[in-house]
């Protein structure tokens, strides 16, 4: 049924369910990376993204003693084409692939078709599952890049009368439209931890992502491991409207072609960073992308891609491609690195 004429039939729906109508219909229709696309992500920009990230788990499996059996974990794949760089950068690690197996949680058949493909060969352990329900508990690494940002998230909106959560619903003249449910119970509780929001403030609170991150955590816990994570989001409180939608590469409209534009919100990475803190993992940091990238020598990996090549502008491709990871003004700041060991 049409999400408009859902509304029209039940009534107004939380942005978080119109998020858990729009996003499973848009990534099973869409393809949505790259140039032809919607977006382009880290991965696809350069190859060292990945790498990157591979030094960095690669080097936190040589900190705790080499373990022999541990999972590599990575969440919303895309393509397959972080993985495929992960593996490659970190293949002449003694012993680091042997110990490893790799599992892909992605709930598209769609996509988990391309990441067969575009993996096929490069690693014999290699499964995929729809959630986290069926993922091993052992020692394991979780791994995700722009995953968190493209969960439902409910909306909550600072009035005379309290926080109300925001809604969606059909406006007489036929179209959709944002507003407020009309009853405000989480009043108490968001006042108290939120006291100095002024009015007109939102709050952003992605359940399914703290649901998550406590599943790591509690395995963490008790099997050992790490993970990192990079999103574009914040590292304390905002108090914005971040639900963005994005269409060929552009800004679009949230609520304007439902199903055919990427829907996202940016990430609270100080809730996350609470739950591994509320679980008794307090070796934690969030970073900005560029720091985390430069603390990994980033730079001395582009220079060692640039060496024989003779076409300038090949050359020039991967300079730009890594300034585009690291710059301030580009993905530098905007972009946070959670990483995390227990």
């Amino acid at each position: 049924m049409d999400i408009k004429e859902h509304i029209k039939r039940n009534g107004s729906i939380t942005v978080s369910e119109f998020m858990g109508y729009a996003l499973p219909q848009y990534y099973s229709q869409q393809e949505p990376f790259g140039a032809k696309g919607d977006f382009t992500t880290a991965p696809q920009i350069s190859q060292v993204f990945g790498e990157m990230l591979g030094i960095w788990v690669a080097s936190m499996w040589i900190e705790m003693g080499r373990p022999s059996d541990i999972a590599i974990v990575e969440f919303g794949p895309g393509t397959g084409t972080l993985m495929q760089d992960f593996l490659r950068g970190t293949a002449n690690v003694k012993g680091f692939h042997g110990s490893a197996e790799i599992h892909m949680v992605e709930s598209s058949s769609r996509l988990q078709n391309v990441q067969k493909q575009n993996l096929n060969g490069l690693h014999d352990k290699i499964s995929w599952h729809d959630n986290i329900a069926t993922l091993p508990h052992k020692k394991s690494f979780y791994i995700g890049n722009e995953f968190f940002d493209a969960l439902p998230i409910k909306q909550y909106v600072k009035t005379l009368d309290g926080w109300c959560e925001r809604i969606v619903d059909v406006e007489n003249n036929g179209e959709m439209g944002f507003g407020l449910s009309p009853v405000c119970s989480f009043s108490d509780s968001f006042d108290s931890e939120h006291p100095d929001a002024p009015e007109g403030s939102f709050l952003e609170i992605n359940q399914a992502a703290i649901s998550i991150m406590k599943d790591i955590a509690k395995n963490i816990t008790e099997y050992g491991g790490g993970g990192v994570f990079i999103d574009y989001g914040y590292s304390h409180y905002g108090y914005r409207d971040t639900l963005q939608a994005v269409k060929e590469h552009k800004f679009h409209d949230v609520l304007t072609d439902i199903g055919n534009a990427d829907v996202t919100a940016h990430v609270d990475f100080v809730a996350l960073a609470g739950v591994l803190a509320d679980n008794d993992i307090n070796s934690y940091s969030i970073a900005t992308q560029k720091d985390f990238l430069l603390s990994l020598g980033i730079q001395v990996r582009s220079e060692m891609l640039l060496k024989g090549i003779s076409d300038s502008k090949k050359s020039d491709e991967i300079k730009s491609a890594v300034m585009r990871l690291i710059d301030p003004k580009q993905m530098g700041n905007l972009f946070k690195v959670l990483t995390f060991v227990g």
